[in-house]
């Protein structure tokens, strides 16, 4: 009797065994499973990552783009209306007529108003 206890005990142990064995193949695939899972995450987040860094960067080169040209614009505004001055002070210091400048009649032309429609058309146009 004693022998067949033992012999059922080990039968036992040995269904307990082999069921926890298959249980933890199981969860190692799992885990193996996830680790993939996991991994190929990380490799989303980078592309999503760098993609965001591409549009970041992007954007700065567009900022700094319109910033640029922007200054270029004040500095282009900026040297006419110097010339301008300095042309008034010639006028108003009498060295020229005003009909002979050449800032003038830029001027007159500017403000004509067909001229100021082109101008505002154009402008619009580049926008």
């Amino acid at each position: 009797m004693e022998a067949r206890r033992l012999d059922s005990e080990f039968f036992d142990m040995r269904a307990d065994l082999a069921k926890r064995t298959r249980q933890n193949i199981k969860l190692t695939e799992q885990i193996r499973d996830l680790q993939e899972d996991l991994d190929d995450l990380r490799e989303d987040m980078g592309s999503v990552k760098s993609k965001r860094d591409a549009q970041e960067k992007e954007l700065k080169e567009r900022k700094q783009k319109f910033i640029n040209n922007a200054q270029r614009v004040i500095k282009s505004q900026q040297d006419h209306n110097d010339a301008l001055v300095a042309e008034l002070l010639r006028i108003a210091d009498g060295d020229i007529d005003a009909t002979d400048s050449q800032v003038v009649r830029q001027e007159r032309r500017k403000w004509n108003p067909s001229g100021r429609l082109f101008s505002a058309e154009r402008f619009l146009g580049e926008f």
